[in-house]
């Protein structure tokens, strides 16, 4: 690939990337017939996609979800004993109990409020 000297960048060809519109465009371009493929381990450890924040990491697992017509498992409903709850509602003022912080700061133990 040819590299600009002055910026030091590399140009990409065109058909390097396609820009889309959407998300769910991005989906049924990277995961075509997923609702066929999606039990086909060798299909999908073909295909990802390589996001910069969890919130769109987030929306497109949604996304890619939503599109495979399977029975839904509910695991948050499971209370396993040292995992924490699915569930996490904190009130202001309300004491919490920490675990796993760093020693020489806040140890475990360590009961701020919130």
């Amino acid at each position: 690939m040819p590299v600009d000297l002055t910026s030091r960048r590399i140009s990409l060809p065109h058909n390097f990337y396609n820009l889309l519109a959407s998300k769910e465009q991005l989906v049924k371009k990277a995961f075509s017939n997923i609702q066929t493929n999606y039990k086909n381990h060798d299909w999908m450890n073909e295909r990802a996609t390589l996001v910069a924040k969890n919130k769109d990491v987030h929306e497109l697992n949604n996304i890619i979800q939503s599109s495979i017509q399977s029975e839904l498992s509910h695991l948050h409903l499971l209370d396993l004993p040292g995992v924490p709850p699915h569930v996490l509602q904190l009130k202001i003022g309300v004491p919490i109990m920490l675990r796993n912080i760093n020693q020489p700061k806040l140890c475990s133990g360590t009961r701020p409020a919130v």
